[in-house]
């Protein structure tokens, strides 16, 4: 097997950053908080409702700060929360009617840039991306599990 040079997976990790300031500005631009992104793109197009779980599994987000943003949704009148049908706790976030105009005219832009890029690439070069992805994410993962950062 060839030897990667070192640099090389810090490039890796150089352009998930670089995407991540994507995002950034582009929340920014849309003056909403850079966290709530990831809500937005669940609420505005997800064909079915979700629970603050759901959103903390599907993206890998911490409980705490999923339920914080879904708290600050929720004081600005943007999400309200439902009882879930067979279940004594869990709750299902609803966009109100001044949510989905928000999300509408200030954040759909930048899930419709999403969608243009990934229109532009053919479904092989988006299943390469998402295939080494997952195989890196993997690789790492079972590195950091087996690693003893104590030396003993």
């Amino acid at each position: 097997m060839q030897e990667v040079h070192p640099w090389k997976f810090g490039l890796i990790m150089r352009k998930m950053r670089e995407i991540d300031a994507i995002y950034r500005g582009a929340a920014a631009r849309a003056n909403i908080p850079e966290g709530e992104l990831a809500i937005w793109l669940v609420l505005l197009h997800l064909e079915k409702e979700c629970s603050q779980q759901d959103i903390c599994d599907f993206f890998s987000l911490p409980r705490q700060t999923v339920n914080s943003l879904i708290a600050n949704l929720r004081k600005k009148g943007y999400v309200c929360l439902k009882p879930a049908p067979n279940s004594r706790n869990r709750k299902l976030i609803c966009l109100t009617e001044s949510g989905r105009a928000f999300g509408q005219q200030k954040v759909a832009w930048i899930f419709q840039a999403e969608h243009r890029v990934r229109e532009a690439a053919t479904p092989e070069e988006l299943q390469m991306v998402l295939s080494l992805l997952e195989k890196y994410i993997q690789n790492f993962r079972a590195e950091i599990d087996a690693a003893n950062p104590t030396g003993e």
